[in-house]
């Protein structure tokens, strides 16, 4: 088999230097990692059937029809464990993504957000202890008292390694442009950005404890 090469000078020596050693030509490789994803009724299954613990394998998104079925986020009436794995729990600016009413709650490496609250609390209302780890919550807003990440309504709140950017509570006498604790707080090694309060008369930009 003969090869006709219409190439020219150190061209043509790279080409057959690298047809000798049959070695291929550089390609560009474009590599695209698309992320599960599943809806608010999928998590809210996964918490009623859990014993104990759920392990997010998708990140989660509120779909707009879902925002009449979760008027207040999921409800969890039940001590539990959710590791996020680095998944996202995305409310779509359309509603709170939980309301907590049971004794003690774990949540591990999760991203929260865009939850929204005409009221409180709009990552998260909680009404008992709350231990949150390596999270992110970002784009939480909330138009009601503050705590537009978190709102505790008594109980102890511990938040360890996580982050708070972009929280905004709006409206007058609002207090903790991320966080609102009415019980105890322990905030360890925690990083606050941009949060914010909109109106008059509030306090504590990222964080208000009472």
């Amino acid at each position: 088999v003969k090869y006709f090469l219409k190439l020219k000078g150190d061209v043509k020596m790279g080409f057959l230097n690298r047809f000798r050693r049959n070695e291929p030509e550089e390609k560009q490789i474009n590599i695209v990692v698309v992320r599960k994803t599943e809806t608010f009724k999928y998590l809210h299954e996964l918490i009623k059937s859990a014993k104990g613990e759920v392990n997010l394998d998708a990140d989660i998104i509120m779909e707009n029809r879902e925002k009449y079925a979760y008027p207040d986020g999921i409800e969890i009436y039940k001590d539990l464990t959710i590791n996020g794995n680095g998944h996202t729990i995305d409310a779509g600016g359309l509603r709170r993504i939980f309301d907590c009413h049971s004794h003690n709650i774990t949540l591990k490496n999760i991203i929260f957000k865009q939850g929204f609250t005409k009221e409180s609390g709009g990552a998260i209302k909680t009404f008992g202890n709350l231990n949150v780890e390596g999270c992110i919550f970002a784009g939480n807003v909330s138009q009601s008292e503050g705590g537009a990440a978190i709102h505790s309504y008594g109980g102890k709140v511990t938040l360890k390694s996580s982050c708070f950017v972009d929280n905004v509570a709006v409206g007058d006498f609002c207090f903790g442009g991320a966080v609102h604790a009415s019980g105890d707080l322990n905030i360890i090694d925690c990083e606050f950005k941009s949060n914010l309060i909109i109106g008059e008369h509030g306090n504590g930009a990222s964080v208000r404890s009472s």
